[in-house]
């Protein structure tokens, strides 16, 4: 049996691996460069790598840095709080670009911070470009002008006053159909709960969009009632809301915890959503990993949405003067169990599905 030694006495280089298996320092390069697309024999491959665990030879990844000109990595920006449906996000980021051969470096910001600054901190890490998520959004951040020459895509979020790429869902169309939904299950006094007790972005399209929706049904009239963004702020706001006693009997939550806030208020108050009045939102992971909060919801694709993201900002790294991409996909309607009995019909005209545990693929 052929033994062989493994030196560890000094930092071994591309040259010295070159020198062992025979081939050039830049097929070395070549073999341990994930993004290498071209031809490279599969013999020299190994004989490469069997040279490289002899010598105990790891990648310089400053070094390649420097002669690449390109860091390999991007930043990803989210909220400084804990937020479920962020952690999925930045979990199918994370994956995407390993998959694309490139790291991912995390930023956390507070929503006070300029824009600007956030971006020129950042690049001070000599990252390729950077992914900001809507949850790092503060009401304010639209209202700058991005001075900053880098590639950088917002992820579930649109500012067209900000000429920036971005990836969102169609949140317009989406409350529009939960209007029509709400209105559908026969309900006649609505409420809307937003986020404006938030510093974070109240994302004002969502809020437009259900009343348009109430109005093409002939409903004018809509209580437009300040929750907030976070589950502790969310439940104080909604048991005010319960505690004055003048309650609709559909509410619209302009999120995911504001939503599940209020369906806890709804039943410290006697009311059970789904039979006494209907709670519906946006989803939250928690709507389907726990029975209590089946809530009825306006999904969006969010492994979609990073792929776009991942796709947009790759564009932008190798091509820095294509022009802005904005990209739009549609969200799902998912009916749960916080909402009245939904008839065949409805569910059929509105394109809407069964809220479904994922895990499982079944339907509660």
């Amino acid at each position: 049996m052929e033994e062989r030694t493994i030196s560890l006495n000094k930092t071994a280089t591309a040259v010295d691996v070159a020198k062992r298996a025979g081939v050039s320092q830049s097929t070395v390069s070549r073999v341990f460069n994930k993004n290498w697309k071209g031809p490279l024999n599969e013999e020299t491959r190994r004989r490469v790598l069997k040279a490289a665990e002899e010598l105990g030879y790891t990648p310089n990844a400053l070094a390649h840095m420097l002669t690449s000109k390109r860091s390999h990595m991007i930043g990803v920006v989210v909220s400084r709080e804990h937020d479920l449906f962020y952690a999925d996000v930045l979990t199918h980021l994370v994956n995407l670009l390993g998959e694309a051969g490139l790291r991912t470096m995390v930023f956390t910001c507070v929503p006070t911070q300029s824009i600007n600054e956030l971006l020129r901190d950042i690049l001070q890490y000599q990252v390729d470009g950077v992914i900001i998520t809507s949850a790092a959004l503060s009401h304010n951040m639209n209202q700058e002008r991005v001075d900053v020459d880098a590639p950088v895509v917002i992820y579930n979020g649109y500012l067209p006053e900000m000429n920036m790429n971005a990836v969102h869902s169609d949140n317009y169309g989406a409350c529009i159909k939960a209007a029509e939904f709400l209105v559908g299950l026969g309900h006649k006094k609505f409420a809307y709960f937003t986020t404006g007790q938030s510093v974070y972005q109240n994302y004002m399209p969502r809020q437009d969009a259900f009343l348009f929706g109430l109005s093409r049904q002939g409903i004018y009239d809509c209580q437009i009632y300040s929750s907030g963004y976070r589950y502790e702020r969310s439940l104080k706001a909604a048991r005010e809301y319960f505690a004055a006693g003048d309650v609709a009997d559909a509410i619209f939550c302009s999120g995911d915890l504001n939503a599940i806030a209020t369906i806890d208020a709804a039943r410290e108050y006697g009311y059970e959503p789904g039979k006494d009045l209907s709670v519906a939102g946006f989803y939250a992971p928690m709507s389907v990993e726990f029975r209590a909060y089946q809530l009825t919801c306006l999904k969006q694709d969010v492994l979609q949405l990073a792929r776009d993201a991942v796709m947009i900002l790759q564009s932008k790294i190798e091509r820095p003067d294509c022009p802005v991409r904005i990209i739009t996909r549609p969200m799902q309607l998912c009916i749960g169990e916080t909402t009245r009995p939904c008839p065949k019909e409805l569910a059929d005209r509105l394109g809407a599905v069964p809220l479904v545990d994922e895990n499982k693929g079944q339907p509660f």
